[in-house]
């Protein structure tokens, strides 16, 4: 049965996929649908209607994106990107770009990715024409198969930006959903690089109506501000960028954002299909949690050795509710409100005192 791993980002999923990558029977896939996408700005075509061949699936699942390529350029990969483009030895590079399938997902299965990579593009590239649910089955079946595991698991960050199109494809599957405080993944997603491009993006292509890091078209230029032509991709400047800081109110709304959305979808599925993992509590009953986990996958998944092993992994977080001025604190909860009320209502309570 397909498997998802799913939240709002910054929200623990990436320990998640790491610790299931040691279990002797589960192939975890990282970071899949999020790079494909491009952070957000490559939706339609990963969720196409019409079938397409090897070929035209290749193509999309080896594109050097425009946002990822633009944070490579300009030294400003996420901490999540595996890929050693850096290194004189690689085939890709910043200069190059690098293929979305070999940002994380690749890199995160095998050292030698790059030779993995070669062996899956002769492959998919021979598959007949297909649906993209077919496509997706056969690209993740073949990774399990290259892998002799069991069952394949994926996650991405930030995948409740699209987990109604997952829904639609996937309509069978089971969901893993990690949550967070909503305050912490907020602070946290302020300082991800990728988090804050995605929001640059979605205000310049609101004001140009073009997705400017996919389109040239400039012709309503005049509506931005001096500020934020520094963010478009023929004038992009680092220092702008890694200082520009939107307010943790925007982040705090966004996150409610996806954990409505998220739980719309979720609420939908039998109950034995939804597993909902609170990330705080890896820390205070990682055991007690690792259990559950694997409980829902199924008995022949309940293994005490990846336990112990997965036990080990376990890193606390970076942020936390405090540090902040009271006041901001303040804005912050009230923009995360009601999250946190969609949580509530589905037994998830946290903490709500400033």
């Amino acid at each position: 049965m397909p498997t998802f791993i799913v939240g709002t980002g910054r929200c623990g999923s990436t320990m998640l996929s790491s610790m299931l990558r040691e279990h002797p029977s589960i192939l975890s896939i990282s970071e899949f649908y999020s790079h494909i996408i491009d952070y957000g700005g490559r939706i339609e075509p990963v969720f196409a209607r019409e079938p397409l061949d090897g070929r035209d699936f290749w193509n999309l699942i080896s594109a050097i994106a425009p946002r990822e390529s633009l944070l490579l350029r300009h030294d400003l990969a996420i901490p999540e990107v595996l890929y050693a483009y850096r290194s004189p030895q690689s085939r890709f590079s910043k200069e190059t770009g690098v293929p979305a399938i070999l940002h994380v997902t690749l890199p995160h299965l095998a050292d030698q990715c790059d030779e993995l990579f070669e062996e899956l593009g002769k492959a998919v590239t021979c598959w007949p024409s297909s649906t993209i649910r077919q496509y997706y089955d056969r690209l993740f079946d073949w990774l399990r198969y290259r892998f002799d595991k069991k069952i394949w698991i994926e996650r991405s960050g930030g995948i409740f930006l699209i987990i109604d199109r997952l829904f639609n494809t996937f309509p069978e599957a089971r969901f893993i959903h990690i949550v967070r405080d909503g305050r912490a993944a907020s602070r946290s997603m302020a300082n991800h690089l990728a988090f804050r491009l995605f929001l640059v993006a979605e205000l310049l292509t609101d004001l140009l109506n073009v997705d400017p890091y996919e389109d040239s078209d400039r012709s309503r230029i005049g509506k931005l501000a001096p500020q934020m032509r520094k963010f478009l991709p023929e004038s992009f400047d680092t220092q702008a960028f890694t200082e520009y800081r939107p307010s943790l109110q925007i982040f705090g709304e966004f996150w409610s954002k996806l954990i409505i959305k998220g739980i719309g979808i979720l609420n939908k599925l039998p109950r034995r299909r939804v597993l909902t993992l609170r990330y705080e509590d890896f820390f205070t009953a990682p055991r007690k949690n690792l259990h559950k986990l694997a409980e829902f996958l199924g008995p022949e998944y309940m293994d005490p050795i990846w336990e112990e092993k997965a036990v080990q992994m376990i890193r606390h977080p970076g942020f936390s509710n405090s540090g902040l001025a009271k006041d901001d604190q303040t804005i912050l909860q009230a923009a995360c409100q009601p999250g946190f009320e969609a949580l509530r209502a589905m037994g998830v309570v946290y903490d709500m005192v400033v």
